[in-house]
């Protein structure tokens, strides 16, 4: 194949693989696709779209779900944390909070936390040591 001195000379300028280009476009010309076999690559192309937009809806079901459930444990937490000032201006001692804190209802709000109920006693502690100290 001949090329003019000035083609060649922008084609390793530009760092260009002309072998490819030259195939591809080559290819392309001479390509034998029968509208069937077009019609057939237009299906290929329209189910990987389907699939990558059911990929989008379940990442987007995902992310409103990982809200719903950071929203939770707020609420849990808020919850925990309302008890457990009413039971400490009561005096309750350590021992009546964890027999409270270990109480069914008590160990679902742990879980929705993702702690366990001494840690979640450990904390509600640490949280009303800190609420007491800046009054």
């Amino acid at each position: 194949m001949w090329l003019d001195k000035d083609v060649k000379r922008l084609i390793e300028d530009e760092n260009l693989n002309l072998t490819k280009w030259v195939n591809d476009n080559v290819l392309l010309s001479l390509a034998l696709d029968t509208p069937e076999k077009v019609e057939a690559k237009i299906r290929l192309k329209e189910s990987e779209l389907e699939v990558l937009k059911k990929r989008l809806e379940r990442l987007t079901t995902a992310e409103a779900e990982s809200g719903k459930v950071e929203a939770g444990q707020g609420d849990a937490l808020e919850e925990l944390r309302s008890a457990y000032a009413i039971r400490c201006r009561k005096g309750l001692e350590r021992s009546n909070n964890i027999n409270w804190i270990t109480s069914p209802r008590n160990i679902l709000r742990c879980r929705v936390l993702k702690q366990t109920a001494e840690e979640v006693l450990t904390g509600l502690e640490v949280w009303y040591d800190g609420t007491q100290a800046s009054k």
